[in-house]
């Protein structure tokens, strides 16, 4: 028969690797518990980042689109006095600054369905912009037909980016990782 009895000795060596073997596993698992929470916190801090971004945008191309709606009135209404008006000194100071916003955006952060519509909002505040200078620089020098057609194609590019707005609005909606602000 085998002898069951161990020395203190023998014991207190088993409960020792025993213990070590917790400990070591313990520690690990403390480890791997850690990266994940530091993992977990990175990514949703990338997330919420985001998230700003993207409000950041909408609040944008909000402001692109107000910025024509308001400005383009006083071009529309008042051909002769739109030159010395102070609201063309408001216009280009916005319109400088949203230009200047628009050309900020992070499109990478942007849902894939919304880049195209960011790249021709960009491109028609650029135009309308252009557009407006014209009219501004020039409203007393066109003919009624050259004004008409100025002013036509204005609120052609306000229209669209009405509409290009609602659309990345409803996108955004949509996206879960997007919600609307």
């Amino acid at each position: 028969m085998s002898d069951c009895s161990a020395s203190s000795g023998e014991w207190a060596a088993w409960v020792q690797a025993v213990g070590s073997i917790v400990a070591i596993v313990a520690a690990a698992w403390i480890a791997i518990w850690q990266s994940q929470k530091t993992v977990q916190h990175a990514t949703e801090l990338k997330a919420s980042e985001e998230r700003e971004k993207i409000n950041a945008f909408q609040q944008i191309v909000r402001a692109a689109w107000s910025v024509q709606a308001r400005h383009r009135g006083p071009l529309l209404c008042c051909r002769n006095k739109v030159v010395g008006d102070r609201r063309v000194v408001a216009y280009r100071a916005e319109a400088q600054c949203v230009e200047k916003a628009l050309s900020s955006v992070d499109i990478h952060v942007l849902p894939a369905e919304v880049i195209g519509y960011t790249i021709s909002i960009i491109a028609g505040f650029a135009r309308f912009r252009v557009l407006m200078e014209k009219g501004l620089e020039t409203a007393n020098e066109m003919s009624h037909d050259e004004f008409h057609a100025l002013t036509e194609e204005i609120i052609a590019l306000n229209a669209e980016t009405g509409e290009m707005y609602r659309e990345i609005e409803g996108i955004l909606s949509k996206t879960p990782a997007f919600p609307q602000s």
